[in-house]
């Protein structure tokens, strides 16, 4: 079964460069249940699962990943793509959807972590 990965953007104030670092910044005090995977200049992979425990839920793991683009004038689109929901078995399509809905409320708390209210 193939779903359909979760695509969520915002506009941040600020150069990329500077987005990238305020975000990954202590990240495991904001966005928990992740582990950084991949990290490069602008760009984030992350492996996310629901459930507090990593060797509770090895089969749920999903992956995010977050760019960082510079947005004219002086500003950063960061997009964040959530793929593999599938994984999460005979749930998948209403946590999807439980997600998709979710993932807005968390990048409107690094907004507000860049200046932008």
């Amino acid at each position: 079964m193939s779903i359909a990965p979760i695509v969520r953007s915002v506009i941040v104030k600020g150069e990329p460069a500077r987005a990238f670092e305020l975000f990954t910044r202590q990240i495991q005090d904001w966005w928990p249940k992740s582990k950084t995977i991949g990290r490069e200049p602008h760009r984030l992979l992350l492996a996310w699962q629901i459930g507090a425990d990593w060797a509770y839920h090895p089969d749920l793991l999903t992956e995010l990943e977050l760019s960082f683009k510079a947005q004219t004038p002086g500003g950063t689109i960061v997009t964040l793509e959530h793929r593999h929901p599938e994984r999460l078995g005979s749930d998948a399509a209403p946590v999807r959807e439980m997600l998709d809905g979710g993932w807005p409320t968390l990048l409107g708390e690094f907004q507000k972590i860049t200046g932008d209210n």
